[in-house]
């Protein structure tokens, strides 16, 4: 249906929208003609006629087509095995919005050589997060397939590339649901799966899924630079780009005034440019009338659009076919012009999609987004985006009890920790949930575990928190949804497809009462947790941030707890920490979520092995742990404890308990986040002090260990990450022990999580130290490689560096 092209495709199929003077599946069937392909099999479900109009019975292009119309949308698979009547033997199926120069001959070579069930086109790409990524073996067999990743969940950059020779045979593993099944979700996966004998066949040369407006922009754009190569051209255009580059390609019939300005731009045919207009880097498509002084930047206007006087076009807008723009009007930057739609003179139509297709997907991490620094823009859409999604869910949330204190809006929390600069971040967010009409409680300092507790007992309809990462300066920011749980990442990239309408009035906001809420919260811990023990040690707690130290002394005092806070840089810990008095001393992250043991005498690091030991001793609730923590999964048996493993960095505990069936249980997440299932199922670093401080006399009967949990960076250029990571999965294909958020490598003592970062130019490595790091280990050994591989890729530009 092509929705992320719309309002383009709102009136032509996706594969009939332009590169140059023909339409992408135009340019396909060159492709494919040029292979000696004759029969073709069109399988239609959206504007059917569109097609037959366009292409007719394949006499112009030599050809012989068949047409198949489908009722209903069955999509890729379910559409194939609508026909499979037809298929009687080996069979090439193509999609029609991508663009590549698949080698048929000896892709089919290749497929009849290892009896595949189907084999499918493979292509490299640098930034694999808007397609399906697949892991392959050397051999060329395929194991798994990943559709549309976050970054830390890339683990190759083979993409499919849309293209796949199958046998007839393949047609049995395709449901008949009568509802949309797609080889890439539904039939594949799970073939990989079985071990069927499913292979991919690597492809180079152009490669280009024109899926959304910025592909469709830049397909055309590579049209006019030469960038297409000649299978894909006429042969008179193979003639004139083999003569000079062409930075105009015009259609019959137009009519363009001496004096406009024309550069990079497709000029489709009928149209009628006045003087003194500018058009640059653009397609227009038939018929468009383009009035005196008018201006057209980056943009796409569809069919039979009329564009008045000095009208100005800001760059990535759309224009639906027949869209009215009357003098001197305005479309602002990604903005919206639906068809038929008649903009007045001088109105100004506001950004509706503020990014481009996919950008957002590249910041996620876990739900979270996450970056070296945000823009003020971004951070405007962000609140914009947000609020325009609570809002909709306000009729669900008012069901179900949640108040509001607005009247048509949402009410939303806007949470920061204390941090230098945060008003630079928090201003555009606070003025992106204003102008979607929200009602904004600004609460500043906050931690994590706070702003949940405020949004709970004040029922907002959700929440943004912003602070650091706590990792390489990054920072983080965390949506909640009314139950204060972060939004999964489907929620979180499902956010750019918002429409961003104009809201009648703005929002209100107000400051909340930090030392109020602070009360609140340690109130309600303090009901929670069980009165302390006599004999507890005293202890030094180190904070970055004056408002946790706050919280903490407040915490420390309700619960009669012998706690000094201490305030000072992460940076200084180790140096604060050596030589005090108390045998321990723990330090909280600035967000509130994590709790770090050190022993005073060395300044090092306890792991959460240690936490979980402490609270086995007493506690009869089930362990649950992450793949950084495997080491305790070897203490189960020893206590008779249940203990439980969870794969992935950043797991959902309380998810995995609910599938689980527990009623009672701890979660660990190796980075000193402790979840408790009857507080909440989110890290709550005084929750995880308040369990252990009590147990801590009880130390030195246990074997004290050193943090053996190792972390630490890679840096590489972003074009890099995901060839690294395919490439670490083929060197070491035999000690691949999962896959999930990142990829972990070796055996119980020595192994090593990598992840690529969002945002950030780099890999996150975790590692085990158990014994200290060796030539040999793994953790240096993966280094070794990902360095080999870093230097041997500078060497492929001509200055021998990335730009």
């Amino acid at each position: 249906m092509g929705t992320r092209l719309h309002p383009l495709t709102l009136t032509r199929p996706k594969p009939l929208l332009p590169i140059g003077n023909l339409p992408i599946i135009a340019r396909i069937i060159l492709a494919l003609r040029r292979q000696n392909i004759r029969e073709f099999l069109f399988l239609l479900h959206y504007q059917p006629e569109a097609f037959l109009a366009q292409l007719g019975n394949g006499e112009a292009f030599d050809a012989a087509f068949e047409y198949y119309i489908l009722e209903k949308d069955l999509s890729t698979a379910g559409s194939v095995r609508f026909i499979r009547e037809q298929i009687h033997e080996t069979c090439l199926i193509h999609a029609a919005d991508i663009l590549t120069e698949a080698p048929v001959a000896a892709m089919l070579e290749f497929h009849r050589s290892k009896r595949s069930l189907a084999t499918i086109a493979l292509c490299p790409q640098p930034a694999p997060l808007s397609f399906g990524i697949v892991r392959r073996q050397p051999e060329g067999r395929i194991l798994q397939f990943l559709e549309k990743p976050t970054w830390p969940e890339v683990f190759s950059d083979w993409v499919n590339a849309g293209v796949y020779i199958i046998e007839p045979e393949l047609l049995d593993h395709i449901p008949e649901s009568g509802e949309q099944v797609y080889f890439e979700k539904h039939v594949f996966p799970q073939l990989a799966a079985k071990a069927a004998p499913l292979y991919g066949f690597p492809i180079q040369g152009y490669w280009r899924d024109v899926g959304t407006p910025e592909d469709l922009r830049v397909a055309n754009l590579e049209f006019l630079d030469g960038k297409l190569t000649a299978a894909f051209l006429t042969r008179e255009e193979a003639a004139r780009h083999r003569q000079e580059r062409s930075y105009l390609a015009y259609g019959e019939g137009n009519r363009i005034a001496s004096t406009a300005l024309l550069s990079e731009s497709v000029i489709r045919s009928g149209c009628q440019i006045a003087p003194h207009t500018r058009i640059t880097r653009s397609v227009l498509l038939d018929e468009v009338s383009v009035l005196e002084g008018a201006t057209i930047d980056s943009a796409i206007v569809m069919d039979r659009v009329q564009i008045g006087p000095a009208a100005r076009l800001l760059p990535h807008s759309l224009v639906g076919e027949g869209a009215q723009i009357e003098a001197q009007s305005v479309i602002q930057a990604n903005g919206i012009v639906h068809p038929r739609q008649r903009v007045a003179s001088g109105q100004i139509v506001a950004t509706q999609r503020a990014l481009p297709v996919g950008y957002l997907r590249r910041l996620v991490d876990c739900g979270d987004l996450v970056a070296t620094d945000f823009s003020a823009d971004f951070l405007n859409w962000l609140g914009r985006s947000f609020g325009v999604h609570q809002t909709a869910q306000r009729p669900a949330l008012l069901e179900s009890g949640v108040a509001h204190t607005g009247g048509e809006a949402a009410s939303i929390l806007l949470a920061a920790a204390h941090t230098a600069g945060s008003a630079e971040e928090i201003a555009p967010l606070l003025a992106g949930l204003l102008a979607a009409g929200c009602e904004v409680a600004l609460l500043q300092p906050a931690s994590v575990p706070l702003a949940r507790q405020a949004l709970l007992s004040r029922r907002y309809a959700g929440g943004i928190y912003l602070g650091n990462a706590g990792d390489a300066n990054l920072l983080r920011v965390i949506l909640l949804d009314h139950h204060g749980h972060d939004f999964s990442t489907a929620a979180t990239c499902a956010l750019e497809f918002e429409e961003l309408s104009h809201h009648r009035g703005m929002g209100r906001f107000e400051n909340l009462d930090a030392e109020q809420v602070r009360r609140e919260y340690v109130s309600a811990l303090a009901d929670f947790l069980a009165p302390p023990a006599a004999g507890i040690p005293a202890c030094h707690v180190h904070v970055s941030e004056a408002g946790l130290g706050q919280l903490v002394a407040h915490f420390a005092k309700a619960l009669s707890m012998p706690l000094a806070v201490v305030v000072d840089e992460p940076a200084a810990r180790p140096h604060t920490i050596c030589g005090r008095r108390e045998s321990w001393c723990f330090s909280l992250a600035s967000n509130g979520e994590r709790l770090r043991l050190h022993h005073a005498d060395t300044g090092r690091a306890v792991s959460d092995l240690l936490f979980s030991r402490l609270l086995q001793q007493e506690e009869s609730a089930t362990q649950i742990f992450n793949w950084l923590m495997d080491a305790l999964a070897g203490t189960g048996g020893r206590t008779g404890r249940r203990v439980l493993s969870i794969a992935g960095v950043r797991p959902r505990f309380a998810e995995f308990g609910r599938t689980a069936g527990l009623e009672s249980w701890f979660g660990f997440d190796g980075r000193g986040g402790i979840i408790h299932s009857a507080w909440q199922a989110h890290p709550d670093a005084l929750v995880a002090l308040a369990c252990v401080l009590p147990r801590l006399a009880s130390v030195p009967a246990l074997e004290w260990q050193a943090d053996p949990l190792g972390h630490q960076f890679f840096s590489c250029p972003a074009e890099l990450k995901a060839e690294l990571m395919r490439r670490l999965l083929e060197r070491f294909a035999a000690e691949v022990t999962g896959i999930s958020d990142g990829v972990r490598f070796g055996g119980e003592l020595d192994w090593v999580i990598v992840r690529p970062c969002a945002s950030a130019a780099a890999l996150e490595l975790y590692y085990w130290e158990n014994a200290g790091r060796s030539a040999d280990s793994f953790i240096a050994r993966v280094l070794h490689s990902l360095q080999e591989w870093k230097q041997e890729a500078e060497g492929r530009t001509p200055n021998g560096r990335w730009e």
